[in-house]
């Protein structure tokens, strides 16, 4: 049975629930490891009657069936004898490999060696060990809540930016800045030709991640506050789980629990098209390419928006395979999925997986993100958007990015459509230094008589994760 090391397993899981399979003092033991590692364990697990009300060391102790469902985006410590895990793997089937961890015989004795029985002294000494630092956690996930999900402090917010993207700037930032001229002509070149609403929020999203790398907090006005607030009252308690793999938000359906208020909510920046760039897509029903499909979110969104049909590109297969099931739940006939990554050749590349974020953020570039590492990657086919186009003859009226840093690639690869066909394009540009700084002036530096918008949604939990900038041809 495929099994990696304990620390490689939490470092994969990074982020995500973690429950512990059994209930006893091996149980324990891994759950006094995870607690020193500052990760708290939700619940212990077991398949062998337990009645929803017992709890072990201050923790629920839940039967498999009531939280089957929960475990498949959740890490799993199987803390049982070993000659059992064969049976427990059958349990867990559709949970994926990398988020269980067996134990092996050696940390199995380890527990024992430490912990040799549970009698009710023992379990009252470990018990009393276990509170305070169960405490501790929790008054540090209120905190955090209460610091980073809402933008409040009294009035206003204060906001350190701990988020993932943030880390991706940092660095990149900070040696932008030492080179001051060239940073300046940057910063001009982006604003130019700007309406007055755009550069100011081009020049707000500069200025608080310069506030972040001096150290200083963030802060939001009152509009913002009431919008992040607003979404997190609206649109979280909206998604439910309606069977095993079928989530719901409203009447869209999803085979994962992962809905993007900036897709389902905001939708991908569509609705900060113009009616006349609205008209020419639908009027002849363009095509409409949505790259970086996902499990084709924007795509069951879009369809609703725009009368053509939807070529969704996805490369990673397992994303790839959740599309399908996705379209198919919605009966989204309309929708075409391909299994390509869309770039400026056909060619095999690797793409490094990203551990932290349910393959949302699968990326080209092996240090995009803290969570990559050059072991986590799969080979996949990349074509570029004009040979797509040309193969299939389409008549483009909608270019929706979100390939989480490969935006100038895939645009490269798509300089003959834009200049022959001019669509809309929607492009994320929050992924990395370049894109913000280069695809503005880059598009604008063609003279095609596009005019450019800057779309910043306002979430609860982040202050420019998913900005776009929306390029509108003259019609």
């Amino acid at each position: 049975m495929e099994n990696s090391s304990f620390e490689e397993f939490i470092g994969f899981n990074a982020g995500r629930d973690f429950y512990v399979y059994g209930a006893g003092v091996v149980a324990y033991y891994f759950s006094l490891e995870l607690f020193q590692k500052g990760i708290k364990v939700k619940e212990f697990v077991v398949s062998n009657g337990a009645d929803g009300e017992n709890e072990l060391f201050g923790l629920p102790v839940k039967n498999l069936e009531e939280v089957i469902y929960d475990l498949q985006d959740a890490a799993i410590v199987v803390a049982t004898l070993p000659r059992l895990h064969s049976d427990i793997a059958a349990l867990l089937q559709e949970v994926h490999p990398k988020q269980i961890h067996y134990i092996s015989d050696t940390e199995y004795l380890q527990a024992r060696v430490k912990y040799p029985s549970m009698d009710g002294e023992v379990y009252q000494v470990v018990t009393a060990k276990m509170r305070p630092m169960l405490e501790k956690l929790e008054e540090q996930e209120r905190k955090n809540r209460e610091f980073c999900s809402y933008y409040y402090q009294t009035s206003r917010n204060t906001y350190t930016g701990a988020d993932y993207d943030t880390g991706l700037y940092l660095k990149d930032w900070m040696l932008a800045r030492k080179e001051s001229d060239r940073f300046q002509n940057r910063v001009r070149a982006l604003i130019s030709g700007l309406k007055v609403e755009d550069k100011v929020e081009v020049l707000r999203i500069i200025g608080r991640l310069n506030c972040l790398m001096d150290g200083e907090g963030v802060t939001y006005d009152g509009e913002e506050n009431k919008q992040a607030l607003k979404v997190q009252t609206d649109f979280t308690p909206a998604v439910y789980q309606i069977a095993n793999r079928m989530y719901a938000y409203k009447d869209y359906l999803m085979p994962v629990k992962h809905f993007e208020p900036s897709v389902f909510y905001y939708h991908n920046g569509a609705d900060c098209l113009s009616e006349k760039s609205m008209e020419y897509i639908n009027a002849s029903k363009k095509d409409i390419i949505d790259a970086g499909a996902y499990v084709g979110d924007s795509a069951i969104v879009f369809r609703r928006i725009f009368s053509g049909k939807i070529y969704s590109f996805e490369a990673y297969p397992k994303n790839f395979e959740d599309m399908k099931v996705t379209l198919q739940m919605n009966g989204a006939e309309e929708i075409i999925p391909v299994a390509y990554a869309l770039s400026d050749q056909r060619a095999t590349e690797k793409l490094f997986l990203n551990k932290g974020v349910a393959s949302t953020a699968n990326s080209f570039t092996a240090n995009g993100f803290s969570t990559f590492e050059d072991g986590d990657s799969v080979e996949v086919q990349t074509i570029s958007l004009d040979e797509y186009v040309a193969e299939h003859d389409l008549h483009v009226g909608l270019i929706k990015t979100d390939v989480e840093g490969a935006e100038q690639k895939l645009l490269r690869g798509g300089v003959n459509t834009i200049i022959t066909q001019r669509p809309v394009l929607l492009i994320s540009i929050y992924h990395n230094i370049d894109d913000f700084f280069e695809i503005k002036p880059w598009l604008q530096n063609m003279n095609l008589g596009y005019s450019f918008k800057i779309i910043r949604p306002i979430l609860n939990y982040s202050f420019f994760n998913e900005t776009m900038l929306l390029a509108e041809p003259k019609l």
